[in-house]
């Protein structure tokens, strides 16, 4: 029995270690680079040798393997409580040399063990990717921000046989260490090392590239010092132009944001963008809105300007104004001279500059688009058509050497409040024809009116003169102009003769004496600014009335020469009347002295004698002119029109009168 019994056990034995071998080495022969075993293996070295381990290890996993240690090599455990795979154990196999401070190293075909402090230098295998092992293993990550700043995170999670360093050119890190460690490392890398943080390089085109500059330059200190790269802008500018390039290195993350104040900066430079426009003038001159935009604007350079109005003619509103010319306040920047000469441009501090064409009679802006909207709106009101007025006038002569009863005749005029002669006497006549009085008269009762516009316009100035022509006391109208201009604007009316005048003598090659005259106009000449407001309308009325009072003899060159001797009248005044009311300017008395002489030819002629045979006679003129002014406000060509057609009629009848006293 006890013999069976010790059968028994040597037979289970055996049984035994005939399964072992047939785990150990009946795994098959696989190729080295396969990660998984179908084989397991139940690992039980306590206190072994290396050497033994990894001769055991060699024929477990066909991996050829050195021990590269000199001297003693120190006895390791490696067991595992259940059965494992094969990587397992070589796994396990690599720990527990990892414990005791050595590991395995890949070189070539063959694996060699050394211990961890001299594997890193000896080690080959270089990975993009890491993976917990307990071999040595280096590992290479392209950083996306400063790998300087990564490696100074990383350091402490080295184990005490790794080590790391930083390659610049490429921002890299290059780790060696423990597999468990690079791998701990590589996960902690990919959690704060963003890609978006990752500095790159861009592009922008630019419309005003130092607006940009300007713009980018103060972020690039505080960016450089929060992320250990040196923020970069640098810019290409077009020639003559502000547009260009800018190249930006910079976070991935804040590319967006740049691109967005570079968009922002483009906008505002197209909007900012000066351009040439050009604004023709519907109703103004380029020379009287070059003289209120310079006034408006100051600083302006110089301007020239004078401007010309059409001859009148009543029957087009196109051709309105017999001679206005500009009436102008002074200004240092403002020099009307000839209108010739090009109309100087004004320059504003910002860079705006307007110019003015005579011949387009048109303004043209240097401006941006938003500096053109707000001109062109303000030249848009200046340049707004004005209203217009018709200046009326009559201007008559009155005899006073005749005998007037016309004291009914003026009592006219002063039935609706105008100059009142009551008691009619011929004393009180006199006394306001010498008086001089400047005074405002309304129509009366027998005047001619026309409906314009709702509204019934008088005329005046006819009412009293045609009943003086009829009765031929010495009245005559020596002229009736009208004179279309717009308010505010000078119209003049002038009658005159030209009457020449020695002003010195020359000398000709052959000695002989050559008198140089000049010419003088004589006569009247009446300027009226009108200004409207609403239905009245205010005339500043200048009056220059000059006249002959006789001759003097002048010796010139052994010559005697007559020179005129003239008078000059002056009146200036102000008065506010409305639409079609009559202002009178009386009292310009002259006198006048007519010698006629008559007799016998030759005789008369005789020294002395002569006066026996000739008559003289001196007579003594008196006389002095009333000049009616009438301003009507013109707002349309229907109104202008029939004012037209009632001033014809009045002409009409003023022929008819002047030829009735003819006869």
């Amino acid at each position: 029995m006890v013999i069976m019994k010790i059968l028994r056990k040597i037979n289970c034995l055996n049984i035994f270690f005939i399964l072992l071998i047939f785990i150990v080495f009946g795994i098959s022969n696989g190729k080295e680079n396969n990660k998984y075993f179908n084989n397991m293996v139940v690992l039980n070295f306590q206190n072994q040798s290396i050497e033994d381990i990894a001769h055991f290890m060699s024929k477990l996993t066909g991996k050829t393997i050195v021990v590269g240690i000199n001297g003693n090599l120190p006895k390791i455990t490696v067991s595992s409580k259940k059965p494992v795979s094969v990587e397992d154990a070589w796994h396990l196999f690599l720990t527990s040399l990892a414990l005791d401070g050595y590991t395995v190293v890949k070189y070539k075909n063959f694996y060699k063990i050394l211990p961890i402090k001299e594997a890193s230098s000896f080690s080959t295998n270089v990975t993009r990717k890491a993976f917990p092992s307990p071999s040595i293993e280096t590992y290479i990550y392209f950083a996306h921000t400063n790998a300087q700043i990564l490696l100074n995170a990383v350091r402490p999670f080295l184990s005490q046989y790794g080590n790391a360093t930083v390659y610049m050119p490429s921002n890299a890190l290059i780790i060696s260490d423990i597999g468990v460690s690079v791998d701990k490392i590589q996960k902690l890398l990919k959690s704060i090392d963003i890609p978006n943080l990752a500095f790159s390089l861009k592009m922008y085109q630019t419309k005003d590239t130092n607006a940009v500059v300007k713009a980018l330059s103060p972020l690039v200190n505080p960016v450089s010092q929060k992320f250990g790269i040196p923020m970069v802008v640098s810019s290409v500018q077009k020639k003559h132009s502000k547009s260009g390039f800018v190249l930006v290195y910079a976070p991935k993350l804040m590319q967006a944001s740049i691109k967005e104040i570079i968009h922002k900066i483009n906008e505002s430079a197209s909007h900012f963008r000066r351009h040439y426009y050009v604004i023709p003038l519907q109703n103004a001159s380029v020379g009287e809105m070059a003289e209120t935009l310079a006034s408006l604007f100051g600083s302006a350079s110089a301007i020239s300007s004078t401007t010309k109005r059409p001859t009148p003619n009543l029957n087009t509103m196109q051709n309105q104004h017999q001679t206005i010319q500009n009436n102008t306040a002074s200004n240092p920047n403002i020099n009307v001279t000839s209108s010739n000469k090009p109309i100087g441009s004004i320059y504003l501090s910002d860079g705006t500059r307007i110019g003015f064409d005579r011949a387009t009679n048109s303004v043209i802006l240097y401006a941006t688009k938003s500096q053109y909207k707000n001109l062109k709106n303000l030249i848009k009101k200046l340049d707004e058509k004005r209203i217009q007025v018709l200046i009326a006038a009559s201007v008559v002569e009155a005899n006073l050497t005749k005998q007037l009863t016309t004291g009914v005749n003026w009592q006219a005029l002063g039935k609706n409040g105008g100059i009142g002669f009551n008691p009619a006497s011929l004393q009180t006549i006199y006394q306001g024809l010498l008086s001089g009085n400047f005074v405002v008269g309304v129509t009366s009762s027998s005047s001619i009116s026309a409906n314009v516009g709702g509204n019934t316009i008088i005329f005046p100035d006819l009412a009293v003169f045609l009943s003086l022509l009829e009765q031929g006391n010495g009245f005559k109208i020596i002229s009736n102009p009208k004179v279309l201009t717009l308010d505010n604007e000078e119209a003049i009316i002038k009658e005159a003769q030209v009457y020449p005048y020695v002003t010195g003598t020359q000398y000709n090659i052959n000695g002989y004496p050559i008198l140089t005259y000049d010419y003088k106009d004589i006569g009247l000449e009446l300027d009226v600014i009108p200004t409207v407001s609403k239905d009245n309308i205010r005339l500043g009325i200048n009056l220059n009335l000059q006249d002959i009072t006789g001759f003097t003899n002048t010796n010139v060159a052994g010559q005697t020469v007559p020179i005129p001797i003239t008078t000059d009248r002056v009146l200036n005044s102000e008065v506010v009347v409305k639409s079609g009311q009559t202002v009178i300017l009386g009292g310009l008395v002259s006198n006048n002295t007519i010698k006629n002489i008559s007799g016998i030819p030759i005789l008369q002629d005789i020294p002395v004698l002569g006066n026996l045979f000739k008559y003289q006679n001196r007579e003594n003129k008196k006389s002095t002119l009333f000049i009616f002014i009438t301003p009507y406000i013109i707002k349309s060509p229907e109104q202008l029109a029939k004012i037209t057609k009632a001033n014809e009629v009045i002409a009409h009848r003023i022929y008819e009168s002047v030829k009735k006293a003819k006869e």
